[in-house]
């Protein structure tokens, strides 16, 4: 059996928690009782103190046997302690446990932070972030947060195992496979037909369009050594096929293939995907001055679409995603 550290040392402590690992917590009890409605509860029933005292002659105080471990009990009790600060950030298992001890315990503050800690998890950990929403009824909020930070990765993560999966409800997680496929669906309805999508200027005057038509400019007449463009099909399924740059055509064809394991702007709008149409867009004369400017605008044009798709579809098919399908 030992101590904890500073500040569940203190000898101005009226009661002691003790871990399931044996480690004591020395604490007061007015904190506690103001954090939590269960401890509040428990310490205005009279008790009957330890009989051991320390070795410093300390009068007794009452322990209380925990379920929880030395790192969660240490980790909910930080929360507790408004002048005590925690400079490691926490892990997602530690956060998870501090999630079931803010229940059991009622500990409403704490589950406030949990829900912002978990958050932050979602760029790196949306599925087990949205098994635990759902779960715990965490608000749709964050249900809908993870369901969209879903879609920032490839779909293979869904049928990898995670712990929280244990708990999920099936139909909530086949919900969200749905939901995928929806926004999946929209993202490619997008990318088969972008001179339909992006129309204006925002479409019309880029390279990838305007280097076959523009071979005649008086920088290209005097010479036959100028390279130009391939010429592709942008559309294969539109109405009316468009022509564009090989290149070009290559870069959507990509961003279709990336749109069917992750329907999201962040990935085809990401320097590496870019990067890559770049270089074969430099082996064109004509195009190779134009196109990291048209590129780069056109990316980020095509991320809010894609974005803009991807939040109609959640609207509309998101707002009970964490209710029973009864």
């Amino acid at each position: 059996m030992s101590d904890s550290g500073f500040p569940f040392n203190s000898p101005h402590a009226d009661v002691i928690l003790k871990s399931s690992d044996g480690v004591n917590f020395r604490v007061r009890k007015a904190i506690l009782a103001e954090t939590s409605s269960v401890f509040d509860g428990m310490f205005s029933l009279p008790t009957e103190q330890s009989a051991e005292a320390d070795g410093a002659g300390t009068p007794a105080l009452q322990v209380v046997d925990m379920t929880e471990d030395s790192a969660t009990l240490e980790g909910f009790l930080r929360l507790c302690y408004p002048a005590d600060v925690c400079t490691r950030e926490p892990t997602f298992e530690e956060v998870s446990m501090w999630l079931v001890a803010s229940r059991k315990y009622q500990m409403d503050r704490m589950e406030r932070h949990v829900v912002h800690t978990l958050r932050e998890f979602i760029a790196t950990s949306p599925l087990r972030v949205y098994c635990l929403a759902v779960r715990y009824q965490l608000g749709e909020d964050l249900v809908r947060a993870a369901a969209r930070g879903f879609l920032d990765q490839p779909i293979q993560v869904a049928y990898g195992h995670v712990p929280e999966l244990d708990g999920m409800d099936t139909a909530a997680y086949a919900r969200l496979l749905d939901y995928h496929n929806r926004c999946s669906a929209a993202v490619q309805q997008i990318l088969s037909d972008p001179a339909t999508a992006f129309q204006g200027g925002v479409w019309s005057k880029r390279c990838w369009l305007l280097c076959h038509s523009e071979r005649n400019d008086f920088r290209f007449r005097s010479s036959s050594t100028h390279v130009f463009c391939t010429l592709g099909t942008l559309s294969d399924g539109a109405l009316h096929a468009t022509r564009a740059s090989l290149w070009f055509c290559q870069f959507m064809d990509r961003c279709r293939a990336l749109a069917k394991e992750q329907p999201s702007g962040k990935e085809v709008s990401s320097e590496s995907t870019i990067a890559r149409a770049l270089l074969d867009a430099g082996k064109c004369d004509y195009c190779r001055d134009q196109a990291w400017d048209d590129m780069h605008a056109f990316a980020q044009i095509l991320a809010r679409t894609i974005d803009l798709a991807i939040k109609m579809v959640q609207c509309s098919y998101l707002t009970y995603l964490h209710d029973s399908p009864d």
